[in-house]
């Protein structure tokens, strides 16, 4: 019965350290651009590049976090990136030009990388391996929440208590986060005892190789888990749609005089994942990773279609409902089908993976899809991810079959 258990301390208090994580990026998020517009009289390239810069230091962390753990320890890496990371939104009060705030975003955006790999990675190690969908599917909660919450309270503060203010706060979750990481126990991933087990409801207790008997990765598996990467790649893909509505969806807003609306967007998207995520990971046990992901896929293709054509309030928080529904369905599956499909062991390198790939996709999707604004304007942008969501869809049903294959003949 321990073997199943879900709602561990550990698991609560991991889950709550990636909120804030994820709090803390997305609050400097919304207001970057614009503080940089602001503060430093920054041109909107300049200004964009400041918001980017977070994105290539988190990327950049993702390469080296899946070694570096295999050689320090989960529960050092995660202590590391938590004190860098209050080091980091410290830093904000003390940028004197832009080209400071482009180092302490990139700094900044290293150890958001680190911490978070190492946090995902002790949370999802340790998920029974009967209520992968299920466990995994919370934990991402964290992620969806943290993304709402951010840039709503960001837009908020902005005009109730000024830059400084919101930096205070950030400096705050990051002082949380370490605290909460000092506090969550190392996993014993090289002290535990191999035990013989008669029971076949026993095979989720986690027994980790440890450095001198297990096999050390070369090449690119120091990096990638290789069965991690079609469905990594596919997430990505709708990563990059997404980062369509987290970019440009003010100034659409601005332009369909939806402002007020628009401020909701991400509560409705948060408040759908909430209430659908219960049963999303359940059937994804259950029932087999297609019956969620497949009325994910259509949900968000229908949320990029109605927001390319949406001219009330209505419509476009309806709109936010179906993309709610569709990216946290993808993102939880997704991450859960990719440990599924993995051997134990390389779980950190999965979640490196899967990261790698979603961090790239958000940030260069925004600088991509900049391009298409002046030919296709906002409308048509949406209505071109719509598209891209299809091919991506269909993308998934050819890693989906693959992987079942490789699992009937294992």
């Amino acid at each position: 019965m321990e073997q199943t258990k879900l709602w561990t301390k550990n698991f609560l208090l991991g889950t709550g350290i990636n909120f804030l994580l994820v709090l803390n990026y997305y609050l400097l998020m919304v207001i970057m651009t614009e503080y940089s517009t602001v503060q430093y009289h920054a041109s909107s390239s300049a200004a964009g590049l400041s918001s980017s810069m977070f994105a290539i230091g988190a990327l950049l962390a993702r390469f080296v976090s899946a070694p570096l753990m295999a050689k320090t320890g989960r529960k050092k890496m995660l202590l590391s990136g938590a004190v860098l990371e209050v080091a980091a939104s410290l830093l904000y009060f003390c940028a004197a030009d832009i080209y400071i705030m482009f180092c302490i975003r990139l700094f900044h955006g290293l150890s958001y990388g680190i911490a978070s790999t190492a946090v995902s990675t002790i949370v999802t190690g340790n998920v029974p391996e009967k209520r992968h969908g299920e466990g995994i599917g919370y934990f991402m909660l964290s992620v969806t929440v943290g993304a709402a919450i951010g840039p709503f309270f960001g837009m908020f503060l902005i005009g109730h208590g000024g830059y400084p203010c919101i930096f205070g706060i950030c400096a705050a979750t990051a002082v949380l986060c370490c605290a909460g990481s000092a506090l969550l126990p190392s996993p014993e991933e090289e002290t535990e005892k191999r035990t013989l087990v008669s029971n076949q409801e026993q095979k989720a207790v986690r027994v980790e190789r440890t450095e001198s008997t297990a096999e050390r990765p070369h090449g690119l598996e120091r990096i990638f888990e290789k069965r991690a990467v079609p469905i990594s790649i596919v997430c990505a893909g709708i990563y990059f749609c997404y980062s369509g509505i987290l970019s440009f969806l003010t100034p659409y807003a601005e332009q369909t005089h939806l402002q007020t609306a628009a401020s909701f967007f991400f509560i409705v998207y948060s408040a759908v994942i909430l209430l659908t995520r219960p049963f999303t990971g359940r059937f994804f046990d259950r029932k087999g990773e297609r019956f969620i992901m497949l009325p994910a896929f259509v949900s968000f293709f229908i949320g990029m279609l109605l927001l390319s054509r949406t001219h009330g309030s209505i419509l476009l928080l309806v709109s936010a409902a179906f993309v709610g529904f569709g990216i946290g369905a993808i993102q939880s599956c997704g991450l859960a089908l990719a440990v599924k499909n993995s051997p134990e062991e390389r779980v950190g390198y999965v979640n490196s993976t899967f990261y790698i790939f979603v961090d790239l996709a958000t940030g260069l999707g925004p600088f991509l899809l900049g391009f298409l604004i002046p030919a296709a304007g906002y409308r048509g942008l949406y209505l071109i991810l719509a598209g891209v969501t299809v091919l991506f869809g269909i993308l998934y049903l050819a890693v989906s079959g693959k992987s079942r294959r490789r699992t009937e003949r294992e």
